[in-house]
């Protein structure tokens, strides 16, 4: 429910559409930021006044109004959370984003738990303690937030009426936040469906124990994605600057390196899938192996669409990122609706990785049309994904063997070592490509 509200109500804002927002009013960026959450916390609480008239007009006592009340909160501060560290990742002022990142991550959750061992709390519902403390912590740090975005803000009109410029109107900054984030949440939401279409057509068709079966499997290959998000997080707004500026050739060879580095790791990451699923998963979900081996490369193919549509922002041509996602998702739905029933497991997996290529290339394709430019990195992608398939059959033939096993996985951190030597040299050599 929080996943649901948190994406309507904030509009996709806090996504590369806020990034593009700072870098078109950088002398109002905190006033920006204060706009965007305006607009975002109506949506908010407009959704969740809407919820609650239904439940309380049609008599549904599930969740309401306690738990929702906490769902509402987390949303609320979450989005403020969220659009801050936005413009921190934009300004790269990394320090604020990775204490508040350790205390929604880590505080939070740890307080939570010693709230729960705490004898006085051992009668009460232990996931509302849990999820009330989480959402304290939150509003904490929202609150913080909105006091430095205030002032900050204020500092800045003030050094804004000083000059010789007119002054900013708010609907500017409004109509400019939403001509990009309209188009953008069909496309954000299609991604959804694309990860999500899969799960609900197996539990609907094949049942609940095939699905958890599917959920191992998919889990630990997607597990990549705690590295590539980290990096196009970081990467992304350097490439909207570089497209604005006109310097997109300087992008390629780096997003060209991404891709050698990110295919190097799932190398090394599918070679030791057999000791992992051993280990974390009893001996029945030995046949989820192949679903992992699919669902790693998912992690980088969703990196570079993340890249493109960061580009694709700061031309301010979102309309055509929400076409691509509209068409990828409905391959993937109607696809999974005809196949999974009748081929299984690895079939879905399958359509979801092939769904986001299709994503990947529509992408791409417009932004090779709109900039007039080769994208040679998609080639390179397409080499990289070939010999990861190649390697993963390999591995599934060699798995019950241990010095197979261990060839493998040599030569994937191998892999690993000189695909990050290369990108290292590429980025001493290119200083002046990257962010200062």
């Amino acid at each position: 429910m929080l996943s649901v509200v948190l994406a309507i109500g904030s509009l996709e804002l806090s996504s590369g559409v806020m990034q593009r927002c700072i870098q078109k009013f950088r002398e109002r960026k905190n006033l920006a930021i204060l706009v965007a959450v305006t607009i975002s916390t109506f949506l908010l609480t407009a959704i969740s006044l809407c919820i609650i008239i239904y439940r309380k007009s049609n008599d549904l006592k599930v969740f309401f109004p306690g738990a929702y009340l906490f769902v509402t909160l987390l949303a609320l501060s979450t989005n403020v959370i969220n659009l801050y560290t936005a413009g921190c990742k934009f300004s790269y002022k990394w320090k604020p984003a990775l204490i508040i990142t350790a205390a929604q991550s880590i505080i939070a959750p740890i307080g939570g738990i010693l709230l729960i061992r705490i004898s006085y709390f051992g009668k009460m519902d232990h996931v509302s303690l849990k999820v009330a403390f989480i959402t304290a912590v939150n509003i904490i740090i929202c609150g913080v937030i909105m006091v430095v975005l205030i002032r900050n803000a204020k500092a800045e009109s003030l050094e804004f009426n000083k000059s010789d410029d007119s002054h900013l109107p708010l609907v500017e900054i409004s109509k400019n936040l939403l001509s990009l984030s309209l188009p953008l949440l069909p496309y954000y939401i299609s991604i959804s469906a694309i990860s999500q279409a899969d799960r609900f057509i197996i539990s609907r068709y094949l049942g609940i124990a095939e699905l958890g079966k599917y959920s191992v499997g998919y889990s630990l290959g997607i597990a990549f994605s705690a590295v590539t998000s980290g990096i196009t997080a970081a990467l992304c707004p350097w490439i909207m600057r570089k497209v604005r500026a006109g310097c997109t050739q300087e992008i390629l060879p780096i997003l060209k390196k991404l891709t050698s580095l990110a295919a190097a790791a799932i190398t090394f990451g599918i070679s030791i899938f057999p000791e992992a699923l051993s280990l974390l998963a009893p001996t029945e979900y030995r046949g989820a192996l192949p679903i992992a081996f699919i669902a790693a490369t998912v992690p980088l193919t969703i990196a570079l669409t993340q890249c493109l549509t960061s580009m694709a922002i700061a031309m301010e041509k979102t309309a055509y990122s929400m076409l691509s996602g509209i068409t990828a998702a409905t391959i993937a739905t109607v696809a999974g609706i005809i196949i999974i029933p009748r081929a299984g497991l690895v079939s879905a997996a399958l359509i979801t990785a092939l769904s986001y290529n299709v994503l990947l290339i529509l992408n791409a394709s417009k932004i090779r049309h709109f900039l007039r430019i080769k994208l040679n990195f998609v080639n390179n992608y397409l080499q990289k994904m070939a010999l990861i398939a190649v390697f993963a059959i390999a591995i599934s033939e060699f798995s019950d063997h241990v010095f197979g096993r261990i060839f493998f996985c040599v030569s994937g951190f191998s892999a690993v070592i000189i695909s990050l030597k290369s990108a290292v040299c590429m980025i001493k050599e290119k200083k002046h490509t990257l962010p200062i």
